[in-house]
């Protein structure tokens, strides 16, 4: 891996030196991608979709940067800091040393440089790993010093990721990252009627990785321009627009593949925004596209990497990805006679197609609809909420003469809510819905027919009495439905309906304690629809669990916290024998448990800084389990213990952070590594 040695690299530095001196000069195209895989090339002003929250986004993310300020004049420098950093974490999976320095300069007229330096090793206990990562990141914002927001980023990232498997081979994970941005933009610049926001970009990137001594490297370069324009049509009513485009071109090496790689996409979008007195909202329609050419390995009509049995020269192709998409969106809110009405209506459609990927053509088309209202009726709040969803795809994979058929998703579902204060101190709320999704295919997809239908009710009740008390008190109810005409699905057909009731209550007792109590019971009867047939090895089944929450929170004085929790769990497993004459079910019991659960933690402040941590539990889990022919009773036994301290000191310009802890556990699900082990992060911060 002759790319990532030292000569490699400063080769790498002194072109990319020259190819910054480029982007800054003359503006040449430059690239701007993930370091790590290939990615369509979009930026936020491409997505289709949300295009009112995009257009005001955008705006107000450029206007953050241009808030007018008054700044000294007096000298070139008015700030520099130096932060340097060093600390060491240690835990049962790894021990890690990192250190960090952080420059920071304050120029006139609100320019900023800063600069940061970072180190990091990685050794794990468990494995034969190590992990070493560099990285060196600055960036210089112009702040007044130009007409426009002009900002300069760079990064270098280094690392290396060496692992040897327990049969004692290696495989090193390289990767050497750079990267260098230069952007401008200006919002609300009023010219005639029209007020105008725009930014442009260009960037270069060099990445070089190898992984299993396969080398993935790319060198890129892109040039980037947005621009949004609005005109006040009417008082409250705006029309605007937006036209975005990105163009990436550049060399990709992958395996023993090397080829051009480029992108080309745009987006162009155009809306109505209104605020009138009693009505508010938008109408927005986007397109977008895009045009990539990369290098990719193989793959299948899953999208899955797929170069098994495939020559070495066979197993990279030059792939051409392109996308169109269109979006139309409509949002209003409107008050009519003290009632809050709400819609959103949405349409996105967009074709995915691969020249050599197995995945082909991949269609898809989404209608969304939601209406709600709201309203407060003397004391009562009212609300309800109907949404409908309806989405389709389709796919031609690769080779393919026709389609794979359309699959349907459709989604219904309403819901209502009214909550009442009953008298002082005590509301009622009340809460019901209902839902129903289906997934519905075309021709010999139609197996994969499904639908779930849900049916959820609750009521709570809440009561704040005086001196220092509450309750609570939940009833829900839930009727779930599953149902397939796939045959080796239906056999799982089933209808669930399950209750629960959970009182609970909070005494204030004094400023430095607190006592409260959870109480839930939770049962759930699952019937299979054809658990009668000899060829279904379902069984319908009964389930209870019952939990008991005991928290108790003491302060006694302002440098001790103490706070005790006691869980205690009931659980109860069934499945249906038969029928009695008059209709009911027998059920044979499956499993008693119980488990006791006692938490303790405290925490005591020794000085200011210093703090002293403690916590402990202890469970004891009790099974019985029953069959045809006998009991099997089990009793486990598990806890933890751990003390620490937390340190946190100023002194002078250094800060100092440490927090140290010792962990003793048992049980049988605690490892040797784990039963007995030191955790530590501490770190030396100074500024000056």
């Amino acid at each position: 891996m002759s790319g990532i040695r030292a000569g490699g690299a400063v080769r790498r530095c002194r072109d990319l030196v020259l190819a910054a001196l480029l982007v800054l000069g003359a503006g040449t195209a430059a690239a701007q991608q993930e370091a790590a895989r290939d990615t369509v090339v979009a930026d936020d002003a491409t997505q289709v979709g949300g295009a009112l929250m995009s257009v005001t986004n955008q705006a107000a993310q450029m206007q953050d940067g241009t808030q007018v300020q008054t700044y000294s004049q007096a000298g070139l420098f008015t700030k520099f800091t130096v932060t340097p950093k060093a600390g060491v974490k240690a835990n049962v999976r790894q021990n890690t040393f990192y250190g960090e320095v952080m420059t920071n300069v304050g120029l006139m007229r609100g320019g900023n440089f800063v600069n940061n330096l970072k180190w990091n090793y990685e050794e794990y206990r468990k494995q034969d790993k190590n992990v070493e990562r560099r990285n060196v990141n600055f960036n210089y914002g112009f702040g007044q010093q130009l007409p426009l927001v002009v900002r300069i980023d760079g990064d270098w990232s280094w690392s290396h990721d060496k692992t040897v498997n327990t049969a004692g081979f290696s495989n090193l994970f390289a990767q050497d990252n750079k990267s260098l941005r230069l952007a401008a933009s200006k919002t609300k610049h009023r010219l005639g009627g029209l007020i105008h926001s725009f930014r442009v970009g260009t960037s270069f990137d060099d990445r070089v990785s190898e992984n299993q001594n396969t080398p993935n490297n790319a060198r890129e370069g892109s040039l980037d321009g947005g621009l949004q324009t609005g005109w006040e049509i009417a008082d409250g009513v705006v029309l605007a627009g937006r036209v975005y485009g990105r163009t990436v071109s550049g060399q990709k090496t992958l395996g023993f593949e090397e080829g051009p790689s480029s992108t080309q996409g745009d987006t162009l979008g155009v809306g109505v925004y209104f605020d009138r007195r009693f009505t508010k909202g938008s109408v927005a329609v986007t397109r977008a596209n895009f045009e990539r050419r990369f290098l990719d390995f193989r793959k299948n009509s899953q999208g899955l990497i797929d170069t098994v049995g495939i020559a070495e020269d066979l197993k990279v192709v030059q792939e051409l990805e392109t996308k169109d998409a269109t979006s139309l969106e409509f949002e209003n809110q409107l008050r009519v006679v003290g009632i809050d009405f709400r819609t959103l209506a949405s349409r996105t459609t967009d074709d995915l197609d691969y020249a050599a990927n197995g995945q082909g053509l991949k269609q898809r088309h989404l209608d969304n609809f939601e209406v709600g209202a709201g309203s407060k009726v003397g004391v009562d709040s009212l609300a309800v909420i109907y949404t409908y969803g309806w989405t389709w795809d389709d796919q031609r994979i690769q080779g393919a003469t026709a389609n794979r058929g359309r699959q349907y998703n459709k989604a219904r579902e309403f819901e209502f809510v009214w909550v009442r204060p009953l008298f002082a101190g005590t509301e009622l709320k009340l809460r019901t819905y209902e839902g129903l999704f289906q997934d519905i295919a075309e021709a010999e997809h139609n197996q994969n027919d499904k639908d779930r239908y849900q049916n959820d009710f609750s009521v709570e009740l809440g009561r704040r009495w005086p001196d220092r008390f509450t309750t609570n008190l939940l009833y829900s109810f839930r009727s779930s439905e599953d149902r397939s005409i796939r045959e080796t699905r239906s056999s799982n057909n089933n209808i669930k309906t399950s209750y629960e009731i959970a009182p609970d209550y909070t005494w204030y007792v004094s400023d430095w304690l607190t006592f409260g109590q959870v109480y839930k019971v939770y049962i759930q009867y699952t019937d299979y629809v054809y658990s009668e047939l000899e060829s279904v090895n379902r069984d319908d089944n009964y389930n209870k669990r019952g939990n008991l929450s005991t928290k108790v929170t003491l302060n006694p004085t302002s440098r001790l916290q103490v706070e005790i929790r006691h869980d205690y769990n009931k659980k109860f497993n069934a499945t249906a024998t038969g029928t009695s004459t008059t209709g009911g079910t027998f059920y044979r019991r499956d499993l008693n448990q119980t488990i006791s659960k006692l938490d303790l933690g405290l925490s005591y402040r020794v000085v200011p800084g210093v703090i002293l941590e403690a916590a402990t539990y202890r469970t004891r889990d009790d099974q019985v389990r029953f069959t045809t022919n006998s009991t099997n009773e089990t009793t486990d036994y598990s806890g933890e213990i751990w003390v620490g301290t937390r340190v946190d000191r100023q002194v002078g310009d250094m800060q100092i952070s440490a927090i140290i802890k010792k962990y003793n556990a048992f049980g049988p699900a605690v490892t040797e590594s784990s039963a007995d082990y030191w955790e530590a992060d501490a770190y030396v911060k100074w500024e000056f």
